[in-house]
């Protein structure tokens, strides 16, 4: 169910943007370029159909997470405070990290849609390019731009994988 959930969504989400594009004049342009519009439909989609894919998972975390914290607590009250306090401190670290994550998953798909831009922009325009002698720079410039999209992604994972791991070492 979850698998037919996450591709149907994913489809209706892909086919209502692309005919919202397509519904527009051809003279007003995508409010970004057609590569940030590319990754918008990998990326952003992806987002919206695991949003919707887990919704009701902290609803039952929560649930499950009151009956252990009342039992645990009703057998040894200070075992439990040892056990959840961890827990506590994790959740803290990670609510305070928050706007670095945001800020880092903006700046990566940014850089993803400038590297993706550039791409199409090249591909559209290769025999201009071509004559023009300037393939040395877009590729110079490709390259500037896939450095950037690296370290972005890179700070995006880094930050990421140090909260899983945190996380993942205190629950277990």
């Amino acid at each position: 169910a979850e698998t037919t959930l996450q591709l149907t969504a994913a489809a209706l989400l892909r086919h209502n943007l692309l005919r919202r594009i397509l519904d527009r004049p051809g003279a007003a342009a995508l409010p970004a370029s057609p590569g940030e519009a590319i990754s918008r439909f990998r990326d952003d989609i992806q987002t919206v159909v695991g949003f919707l894919s887990w919704t009701l998972d902290p609803v039952g975390q929560l649930l499950v997470f009151a009956v252990a914290l009342t039992v645990l607590a009703q057998i040894n009250l200070l075992m439990t405070l040892a056990v959840f306090v961890p827990l506590l401190v994790v959740i803290t670290v990670v609510n305070l990290t928050t706007k670095r994550i945001q800020a880092n998953r903006r700046t990566n798909q940014q850089a993803i849609g400038s590297v993706t831009g550039l791409l199409g922009e090249v591909f559209g325009a290769a025999q201009a390019i071509k004559i023009a002698g300037a393939e040395k720079r877009v590729v110079a410039y490709f390259g500037t731009l896939n450095e950037a999209r690296r370290k972005a992604t890179l700070n995006d994972l880094l930050l990421t994988q140090v909260l899983n791991s945190i996380s993942q070492n205190a629950a277990n």
